[in-house]
């Protein structure tokens, strides 16, 4: 490639579009690793998602083979399912649309919905930066060794 090549695909390139867009395509990974953390009983802090479930609860969720030595959010996969992220210029907001949603944060607190550090790490390192890595190969032509 020329640097006259190079000088005019750079022209029309937009860094932040490109974040948003690698953004946009990987959402859906976003929401399966705060699934994954809900699951586990960690909430965006990494913390244990608190209060412990009543003892009623604790029997029924036995009763389904469901686990109880930490609160998962999980009972039937409506809450998990309606987990979604809102992709904005370079950054994301996750949030859940289940009728659920709101009285599971008044009780847990609003910081069940969101990445621990190390999940996002996760997520940039296998997810994010790939797509992005990809969006400026065929934008520009450039190859990552």
């Amino acid at each position: 490639m020329t640097i006259h090549e190079l000088q005019r695909r750079l022209k029309g390139f937009d860094i932040l579009t490109e974040v948003h867009e690698a953004i946009f395509e990987t959402a859906e990974n976003i929401a399966d690793f705060n699934r994954k953390q809900l699951f586990e009983g960690i909430r965006s802090t990494g913390s244990e998602i608190k209060p412990a479930y009543a003892p009623l609860t604790i029997l029924i969720k036995d009763q389904k083979g469901q686990p109880t030595d930490r609160v998962t959010l999980k009972d039937t996969d409506e809450f998990y399912e309606s987990i979604g992220v809102n992709a904005e210029s370079d950054t994301y907001e996750i949030s859940a649309s289940d009728e659920k949603a709101e009285s599971l944060e008044k009780k847990y607190g609003k910081r069940i919905l969101g990445l621990t550090k190390d999940s996002r790490s996760e997520y940039v390192a296998y997810h994010f930066f790939p797509a992005l890595r990809e969006r400026i190969t065929k934008r520009l032509g450039f190859k990552f060794g």
